[in-house]
């Protein structure tokens, strides 16, 4: 019984897996302001088919443009590649080693003075 017990301890105090976030991941769901964003047509161009592809040297393929990234902390950072700007913020949260979520805020223009902030919400998968 004894050994059991020192067993569980040892495997309890045994450090996790890193969350890797290399390779390809497809966007499942996106959420605005915390309603689902139903697309009109399944395949059409308001709801397309999302891969996101990190590789190494923190390059990233997102909608199709060549980014480089840097992950700090909850914090998920797209950098234009060419002029080195910041191009899209976000908070990553780590569902297991297969799921993850971005959050971000899209400020809108509603006139020349005032703006609105959305909360959009963006669940992922890792695939196989």
């Amino acid at each position: 019984m004894r050994y059991i017990f020192l067993l569980l301890i040892f495997i309890s105090c045994s450090p996790k897996k890193d969350f890797v976030l290399g390779g390809d991941w497809k966007l499942e769901n996106i959420f605005k302001e915390g309603e689902k964003v139903i697309c009109k047509t399944p395949s059409g161009d308001d709801c397309p088919v999302m891969i996101t592809s990190y590789r190494s040297d923190n390059l990233v393929f997102f909608y199709n443009n060549l980014l480089t990234y840097n992950l700090e902390g909850d914090s998920l950072f797209f950098f234009n590649e060419q002029t080195g700007k910041l191009q899209n913020a976000f908070r990553l949260k780590i569902i297991d080693d297969k799921n993850y979520s971005l959050t971000f805020i899209r400020r809108l223009k509603i006139d020349s003075t005032n703006t609105i902030d959305i909360t959009y919400k963006s669940l992922w998968s890792k695939v196989e």
